[in-house]
């Protein structure tokens, strides 16, 4: 009997016990359920931040040795005019804040900075590397990288709008069992037992409380592209020239992120890789239309000298740090011009087989060849393109 007592005085077993209404079971979902993408989300962010920061502290070093390369000459003679448009040019690059030039005296030869970059200086990374000419040091250069204008954590529309019904929906139940506890207190007599009073149908409690809305995957998926000719085109052409196949390849590839909600990290002189992370499973499919028509922008355009492949990856933990730095610059140094890759577990994974036309790699079997897609979707591509060509012309 005692056992009994303290039972049925326990505060946890009175919460459950049948004299109460059963919405209160929607409490403790609508808790889990936060409490659980709470702590899904705490972990997911901090592997991405991490993700992220390699992937800035590679951009670093690959751009200073970029800097060294072409500073080289106007360093060794001693040109101040040239190594201040080199340095003013490389600046120009995402998250760079300043480049400072400096002699074999250590003295600042050249230097431009973005005060605009500077706005979080907390988040500044500074890289330094000499200069060297016959391996002799002539000088040095220093890059200050601002992580927080490279990128920015945005929060998720959706991400805040499952935490804010799962808030609302705890707070709706405490206050409609406070107004039914005081209403009861009114009406039942003080002699009237929990056997007597009424219990409502349950379709009431249906109809009042809905389940709590699911939590939300969000896939990481990495879009590779490999420029070929790079090297081709700063021998062949002209400084003005250049800058009109870079401004044309920035001009397509804002196209293709702004078109399926991708995101640009620069990660060497002749890669850029694209980040598609907003909108859970559908992020396979804009990495796969966003390389789709971006390939063909620069295929397709009179204007264009670029050739360019792509390479398509996922991620949930941030193991594509090591794909990307190890895997993908032997895979890609073999993928002929104008063509996308895509992971070969993805395939299936994703069920692309329904949308996708492709062909199995005979060399590798790491990544297969997407040559093109199913009739439906390729027609809203080809629209796409045709769209942005006649813009261009």
């Amino acid at each position: 009997m005692s056992l009994f007592r303290a039972l049925a005085n326990n505060k946890l077993t009175t919460f459950f016990s049948a004299t109460h209404r059963p919405y209160r079971i929607v409490i403790l979902i609508a808790t889990a359920a936060l409490i659980a993408w709470s702590a899904n989300h705490a972990v997911q962010s901090l592997k991405h931040e991490q993700t992220l920061g390699y992937i800035i502290n590679q951009y670093g070093e690959n751009m200073t040795a970029l800097a060294t390369e072409q500073l080289a000459n106007s360093v060794q003679n001693s040109d101040a005019i040239s190594s201040q448009a080199i340095a003013h040019r490389i600046a120009l690059k995402a998250g760079i804040a300043s480049v400072l030039v400096y002699d074999n005296a250590n003295q600042i030869l050249a230097q431009s900075i973005h005060s605009a970059k500077h706005e979080n200086p907390v988040s500044d990374i500074e890289y330094t590397a000499p200069i060297l000419s016959s391996e002799n040091i002539i000088g040095s250069v220093t890059i200050v990288i601002n992580a927080s204008s490279l990128i920015k954590n945005e929060r998720s529309h959706i991400e805040a709008f499952v935490i804010s019904g799962l808030l609302l929906c705890i707070l709706f139940c405490f206050i409609k069992d406070y107004i039914q506890s005081k209403n009861n207190l009114g009406r039942t007599p003080k002699n009237h037992t929990s056997k007597n009073m009424p219990t409502e149908p349950n379709h009431i409690l249906n109809e009042e409380h809905s389940a709590p809305t699911p939590k939300r995957h969000n896939n990481i998926i990495y879009l590779t592209i490999t420029i070929h000719n790079i090297d081709t085109l700063y021998r062949q052409l002209n400084g003005e020239l250049r800058q009109q196949q870079m401004q044309l390849l920035e001009k397509n590839i804002q196209h293709a992120i702004s078109l399926y909600h991708g995101k640009k990290l620069i990660i060497d002189n002749n890669k850029i890789l694209l980040v598609f992370n907003e909108y859970g499973q559908e992020n396979v499919v804009n990495a796969i239309h966003s390389a789709q028509l971006l390939i063909a922008l620069h295929q397709k355009c009179s204007k264009s000298m670029i050739t360019m492949s792509g390479l398509i990856q996922e991620s949930n933990s941030g193991e594509i740090v090591n794909k990307t730095l190890g895997n993908v610059r032997s895979l890609l140094k073999d993928q002929s011009p104008y063509s996308t890759h895509i992971e070969t577990a993805m395939l299936e994974k994703h069920q692309l087989s329904q949308r996708l036309l492709y062909k199995e790699n005979k060399t590798e079997k790491f990544s297969t060849e997407i040559t093109g897609l199913k009739e439906h979707y390729q027609q809203l591509l080809d629209n796409q393109l045709t769209q942005l060509l006649q813009e261009s012309t």
